[in-house]
């Protein structure tokens, strides 16, 4: 069992993060083109799942395996995987916004996340509708394509934008 070093491997960890959110981006673009094909369930009240949602997950708890066999997987559509505690875990969403990717709507992404005890270390959040890729290291800001990014000036709410969307679970 190797433990977990991490300020040498966050920027590896976050560079394998890019790579994977890639790769099942576009596995789920290319379903995303031909959504008639798809085989889509029900999870509850506006929460669904399909085949792609599945597939990509399983690419993605594939390709960590390869480079992180130890750590555990936590995902949206498998839930949690065998590892061993202590050496971190990944997290992960295969399609973050679900319903908008079976409507139709480019408003979705794929998330992969890795955590110690709670706290985000590493996150990658790949659009590839518009190839942005979003990605952080705890402690050394955000980025969107490899370029900083920050939160807006603003100072009020007039100055924004915003949404609301409605979930209900059971």
């Amino acid at each position: 069992m190797k433990p977990v070093h991490l300020k040498d491997d966050l920027a590896e960890r976050c560079r394998l993060a890019q790579e994977i959110t890639r790769e099942a981006g576009a596995l789920a673009k290319a379903a995303f083109l031909n959504r008639g094909s798809l085989t889509v369930k029900s999870k509850g009240t506006q929460d669904w799942v399909s085949n792609i949602d599945l597939e990509v997950e399983d690419l993605i708890r594939a390709r960590l395996n390869e480079f992180h066999p130890d750590e555990q997987i936590l995902g949206e559509e498998h839930g949690g995987a065998a590892g061993v505690a202590g050496n971190g875990m990944w997290v992960v969403d295969p399609i973050d916004g679900t319903t908008c990717f079976l409507l139709g709507l480019p408003q979705w992404c794929v998330v992969l996340c890795y955590v110690i005890n709670g706290a985000p270390l590493v996150a990658a959040i790949y659009n590839p509708m518009t190839s942005e890729m979003y990605s952080a290291i705890s402690g050394r800001g955000a980025l969107l394509n490899d370029a900083p990014i920050r939160v807006a000036d603003a100072d009020s709410i007039t100055a924004g934008l915003v949404s609301v969307g409605a979930s209900q679970h059971d």
